[in-house]
């Protein structure tokens, strides 16, 4: 009776996706609390804490759990599903680290106080890179100097350029994701909503690319699905393009699809729906004004009025007319 009461206790929390380590240790807690050590009974108080969508990641082995030994099994499957790689890892607080009013040296060396070796400098040195003005990126990158003659030049060059590179030192508005824990810019000015390929292990280029505002060429590694939580009390399914960006971008096609407004000087996101508002952080940070045509192109001015055309498309889109196909047929169906 004692070892009922206690299977019935165990109320696991919902599952952390961003961290299943810490959320094991908490269950595994609860199993010591309630003497629960039935192998059964704890694999099924998992699958009972995962939604569908963790579910479907998992589903051969909980259809077809092993004979023994069932709850490590599936815990093992889970974090190595869910757990992220080291690198990924460091690169959530990587990514908070911005240049503001200090020396580029310095930003240099809290970058490898965090890193702490886990990150070669070839990776280190182009996420540092990017947190720099444009025009110093383009002084480094023809510089063979070491890493950190790059990061006295750098000093040197931010110096003398901080007038002429002020335009591009505009603080932008970033928002945070509960989901993956990932911080997003939010960027009007770009045309698609974009994911680091830094933080998948996508490797192969598409034939389709983006163009940054300044006509250079980004390459595009296919679309990343999330659902994001962006603490405005619904959430946002969404189709991202993977490509070479230094953070993660919500573009106008989002921000418009979801009726969401830009407040930068309050630094908030307004949901115009649900009349809530989620609060971002001001960081200093560029505007790719990413966009799937050249502004080279002849074809720029007729699809850039049409921009749906080439957005990735999320969930089921209604129809925005009423007209209805029908083909008419006589006889019997013929089946091949």
């Amino acid at each position: 009776m004692d070892s009922q009461r206690a299977s019935v206790a165990v109320r696991a929390l919902p599952f952390w996706e961003t961290n299943p380590e810490v959320w094991f240790i908490q269950l595994e807690t609860q199993f010591k609390l309630t003497g629960i050590s039935a192998d059964e009974t704890k694999f099924h108080t998992v699958v009972a804490a995962l939604d569908s969508e963790v579910l479907s990641c998992i589903a051969d082995i909980v259809r077809n759990p092993p004979s023994d030994a069932m709850y490590d099994a599936l815990k093992t499957r889970i974090l190595s599903h869910f757990s992220q790689s080291e690198s990924t890892k460091l690169w959530v607080p990587l990514q908070y680290l911005q240049l503001g009013d200090g020396k580029p040296s310095r930003l240099l060396q809290e970058m490898r106080n965090l890193a702490s070796g886990n990150i070669v400098d070839d990776v280190l040195k182009s996420i540092w890179m990017q947190r720099l003005p444009t025009s110093i990126q383009q002084i480094l990158s023809v510089s063979k100097d070491s890493f950190d003659g790059l990061a006295q030049i750098a000093d040197n060059g931010s110096a003398v350029l901080a007038t002429a590179d002020r335009s591009l030192a505009h603080s932008h508005l970033f928002i945070h994701d509960e989901s993956t824990g990932f911080r997003f810019l939010i960027d009007s000015g770009a045309a698609v909503s974009c994911f680091p390929r830094g933080l998948t292990n996508f490797t192969v280029p598409q034939d389709l690319v983006l163009y940054a505002a300044n006509g250079s060429v980004i390459k595009n590694y296919g679309t990343k699905a999330l659902n994001l939580d962006l603490g405005l009390r619904r959430k946002f399914p969404c189709t991202l393009i993977v490509a070479d960006v230094p953070h993660p971008i919500l573009g106008s096609d989002f921000l418009e699809r979801f009726g969401l407004l830009v407040d930068v000087e309050n630094r908030r996101v307004i949901d115009n729906l649900a009349h809530l508002h989620s609060m971002g952080v001001k960081a200093r940070g560029q505007s790719l004004g990413l966009t799937l045509i050249s502004n080279q192109s002849p074809y720029h001015s007729i699809l850039s009025k049409c921009p749906e055309l080439l957005t990735p498309v999320s969930g089921n889109v209604g129809a925005s007319h009423n007209f209805e196909h029908c083909i008419e047929t006589r006889g019997p169906p013929v089946f091949f």
